[in-house]
């Protein structure tokens, strides 16, 4: 059929979704990958401009008596790069300050080596400084110094920040192929659906046409067979030739009946109007022996109520003929939809087995037609609704028959 080739097979899906994914993956895992050196970079920068301002300091120490003075003009020369403010320790305490600092000199004489840590955009280090050599160390007593450094890395930071933005642009980009491949996958499923119940609704309307022809074909000789079978039984005497019209009779009402279900089965259109629910599942009950009814709800429902009823009838048979014991549950509930539950104790229904067993003609009895449930699921679609097929609690098949709302 045109509307199987329309829809795309099932490995065309698997691989778009598949590459749309995998392509998402990539993407995220490049961007990663380029953040996390952009990262580094950042990190590398950092510390070159950390051990700058060190190499800088303890050069301006050096020919400087001031210290302040060699803070302050290095403060002032590294403003442009991001430096707030430096101050200079001994391990008495603060030797000089210079710039805005954020922490207290009492909090900052605390400090040591490899003291490192972030704030934002900004950072606080404290580096140790060399020990002048020679006579000049002599002269000092070559007193350990610390360099205390609070900088706002502005290159270092831009790097990083880019790297961020592109990892964010990454995972936005990916999000947005992953909602792409769901979109897609949804979309073609939701088309191949579409497909197949098309073909499904044209194979049960040739079905149906078929059946139509069938039926009145049948019906007009299997009338007269009967009739002249029954006339011919009647005036024969009790023998053997008797018997045997009488068994013709039995096998023409047997094909009246198989006839009947056809034409049931060919029949389209149904003619909704509000039915009470409980004297309807009521009148079933009592056609078929061997049901319990567990609860049947008194309520309104717009449905065709000739067609609800055979349908009930054909779903309680089918269990009872089921069951072992010759016994079918009937439970029907009454919500958004309406539900005709029949369960019953029987071998119950194989999951691989449960489409088929909703087709025409498809039966694993005897002496079956297997039209019991097409014609319940024909009814149930007609009226907006489906047959569902499952385990039962115990043991057995679980079959409902759910009408929407008309």
């Amino acid at each position: 059929m045109r509307a199987m080739h329309d829809a795309p097979a099932p490995w065309t899906r698997w691989a778009a979704a598949a590459g749309t994914v995998a392509l998402g993956a990539a993407l995220l895992v490049t961007l990663g990958l380029g953040a996390a050196h952009s990262g580094k970079a950042a990190d590398q920068l950092q510390a070159q401009q950390l051990g700058q301002l060190r190499g800088g300091l303890a050069r301006a120490v050096r020919h400087v008596r001031d210290p302040g003075e060699a803070l302050a003009e290095l403060v002032e020369d590294e403003a442009e790069a991001g430096l707030r403010g430096v101050a200079l320790l001994d391990p008495a305490g603060v030797v000089a300050t210079a710039g805005e600092l954020s922490r207290a000199p009492a909090d900052i004489a605390q400090l040591r080596p490899p003291h490192f840590e972030r704030d934002g955009d900004l950072v606080r280090s404290v580096l140790p400084l060399r020990r002048p050599r020679g006579q000049a160390g002599r002269r000092r007593g070559a007193v350990q110094r610390f360099l205390y450094v609070e900088l706002e890395p502005r290159q270092a930071n831009a790097l990083r920040a880019s790297g961020q933005r592109a990892l964010l642009a990454g995972v936005g980009a990916s999000g947005g192929l992953l909602a792409l491949a769901v979109f897609l996958w949804r979309r073609s499923l939701a088309a191949e659906q579409a497909a197949q119940h098309l073909a499904e609704q044209r194979h049960l309307a040739q079905l149906g046409t078929l059946s139509a022809v069938l039926g009145h074909e049948l019906r007009n000789p299997l009338t007269s067979l009967k009739g002249n079978a029954q006339l011919l039984a009647r005036k024969l005497p009790e023998g053997p030739q008797a018997d045997k019209a009488h068994l013709i009779v039995a096998e023409a009402v047997r094909l009246e009946r198989l006839t009947t279900r056809i034409l049931a089965f060919a029949r389209t259109g149904i003619q909704r109007e509000p039915t009470d629910v409980a004297p309807l599942v009521q009148s079933v009950v009592e056609r078929v022996d061997g049901v319990e009814l567990v609860a049947a709800p008194s309520t309104a429902w717009n449905l065709d109520s000739d067609w609800v009823e055979q349908a009930i009838e054909n779903l309680l048979r089918n269990a009872v003929q089921a069951d072992p014991d010759g016994r079918a549950t009937l439970t029907v509930t009454a919500d958004d939809t309406l539900r005709f539950a029949v369960s019953d104790r029987g071998p119950g229904i194989p999951a691989d087995q449960r489409r088929w067993a909703l087709e025409a003609f498809h039966t694993d009895k005897v002496q079956g037609t297997g039209l019991g449930l097409a014609i319940a699921r024909r009814v149930a679609e007609q009226h907006g609704g489906r047959i569902e097929i499952a385990d039962a609690p115990q043991t057995g098949a679980l079959v409902t028959l759910v009408i929407g709302k008309g």
